[in-house]
């Protein structure tokens, strides 16, 4: 029994850590992207000038949307300036939904190593992550198909149709850590009565 828990915690130990990593990871990205952005909105169009032909050997993939380019036979001259700084955006807000949800997810892994998971902030956390992943499988796939279309607008591409398509992933695993809050949530409850009986 005493080496499970010794087990236990050792990868709850590593689980804290892993997503504290990963949190500053996020931020730290988050403010890269940002900069990057904004640096990229001071620079004059006409140094980000690329020919056409010179992406003509690319495959372009956004949100389980994949594109060919060399099928597209293109040719010409196009700025890429506003199409680093939207696909910056792009990324910033993926970022940022992943720092709120790593930032829920590590404080609850903290409260879970201190033998204390059934708490009411713990079923608050699972609830605010399961409704940010709900959030993000309709927010991510909007954003990723209006950045392609504009990326197809700015090489001169018109007619090419864009499927929009939730991200079932993210949907479902909203829709379990709802559940999985509704289970921490009733087991703070309990806790509750169990401290004050006892």
């Amino acid at each position: 029994m005493k080496e499970t828990k010794n087990y236990a915690q050792t990868i709850l130990n590593v689980s804290y850590i892993f997503t504290r990593v990963l949190e500053i990871g996020s931020y730290v990205l988050l403010g890269i992207v940002g900069l990057v952005s904004l640096v990229f909105l001071f620079i004059p169009t006409d140094v980000l000038m690329v020919t056409l032909e010179q992406i003509n050997h690319m495959n372009l993939t956004i949100n389980q949307i994949s594109i060919d380019v060399s099928s597209l036979e293109l040719t010409g001259e196009i700025t890429v300036k506003w199409l680093i700084v939207f696909g910056a955006i792009y990324v910033g807000i993926s970022l940022a939904f992943a720092s709120v949800f790593l930032n829920n997810l590590r404080h609850i892994v903290h409260l879970v190593k201190q033998d204390d998971p059934f708490l009411e902030e713990n079923a608050k956390r699972l609830y605010r992550m399961g409704k940010l992943a709900i959030i993000a499988s309709f927010v991510m796939p909007i954003v990723g198909a209006l950045f392609l279309m504009y990326a197809l607008e700015l090489v001169g591409f018109q007619k090419a149709d864009i499927n929009f398509m939730l991200n079932f992933t993210y949907l479902f695993v909203g829709f379990l850590l709802i559940v999985l809050g509704s289970v921490f949530e009733k087991g703070a409850y309990l806790q509750t009565e169990y401290d004050q009986t006892v």
